[in-house]
């Protein structure tokens, strides 16, 4: 979303100050959030070793260090951003922040039982039709409350 943002308004982008999640109970031990690798090389996959060379580039400190600052995701691979530009990047500074409260703690949601329960699980949440005006949230509202069971 960042990069979105950032094509659309630089300037209102960088004013953009990301924050915690609330927690209804007052503290919680865990966060929704977090960093997942989606990136494979597959056994039989064509050209195997030129896909492991070309992974290896991607994880190397130098890569993934631009790769962090070009786009504000973190990589999966430790580097030295935090150290070198910690305090310069709000987006960085929160993803370090959240990371150093929570640890381990961190969920990484891959569908939405998280906040429908487990058997409404497959309802779809359209961020990007809200986030892009294609549709208001309180239509996408009505068509959540109809979906779950």
């Amino acid at each position: 979303m960042y990069n979105i943002w950032d094509n659309i308004d630089h300037n209102k982008m960088n004013n953009m100050i990301p924050c915690e999640l609330p927690s209804f109970t007052g503290s919680s031990p865990c966060y929704i959030g977090g960093y997942k690798a989606c990136w494979a090389v597959l056994k039989n996959a064509p050209h195997r070793e030129e896909a492991i060379q070309l992974m290896k580039i991607w994880t190397s400190p130098e890569i993934s260090e631009k790769w962090v600052r070009y786009t504000s995701c973190p990589t999966g691979v430790k580097g030295n951003l935090a150290v070198n530009t910690f305090g310069f990047d709000q987006f960085e500074d929160f993803e370090y922040n959240i990371s150093n409260k929570y640890g381990l703690h961190m969920i990484n949601p891959v569908d939405n039982r998280y906040i429908f329960g487990f058997k409404n699980r497959n309802v779809k949440i359209p961020f990007m039709d809200i986030l892009e005006k294609r549709v208001t949230a309180e239509a996408v509202m009505k068509t959540i409350r109809q979906q779950i069971k």
